[in-house]
């Protein structure tokens, strides 16, 4: 860091996975006190086992928080293999448990983890989970999740449906 303050480079390559330092810290302090244009390294993601990847990238898609029960019906992967995979990626630092509603969930312990697992995704593999995502939550009466699914999902027919009833539910509560 002290570096980027004496002698300002064109570009910061940040590898998340530094040893010793909090790769979200030095990331926040080089935004705070430069605007040289960092990129991120996901070596630290690209490291995982597939099936701890692919978990990780599941929940990355399905947003801040996400349920054991919700990631059982979007993996394809049996339960007790996705269980192991959760505490794995638990282990590694990259999620946290929790209760959420009385349901076990996990959610990612930097947002900065979920952004890189998110944008490391294929289109069409981030289109098809958003996809099984919103056939998973399918009778939710939480119609913003369920548009955000749809439109990243490219399900353009759902999307204005629940887009629009989001709306509504929106209008008649500040009215």
């Amino acid at each position: 860091l002290s570096s980027v303050a004496e002698e300002v480079p064109d570009l910061v390559i940040l590898d998340l996975g530094l040893p010793d330092l909090d790769g979200v810290e030095v990331l926040r302090t080089l935004r705070r006190t430069s605007a040289v244009p960092v990129i991120v390294l996901s070596a630290r993601i690209d490291r995982l086992a597939g099936a701890d990847k692919l978990v990780l990238r599941t929940i990355a898609a399905i947003g801040e928080v996400a349920s054991v029960d919700l990631l059982e019906r979007v993996s394809a992967m049996p339960a007790d293999e996705l269980r192991k995979a959760l505490r794995r990626l638990e282990m590694a630092g990259l999620l946290v448990e929790r209760a959420d509603a009385g349901e076990l969930a996990y959610e990612f312990k930097h947002s900065l983890t979920q952004a890189v697992a998110y944008d490391t995704l294929l289109q069409r593999r981030r289109q098809q989970l958003h996809l099984n995502i919103l056939k998973a939550l399918k009778g939710s009466d939480d119609v913003d999740i369920l548009a955000r699914h749809a439109v990243l999902g490219e399900a353009w027919d759902l999307a204005l449906t629940y887009l629009r009833d989001a709306g509504h539910r929106a209008a008649s509560e500040f009215a």
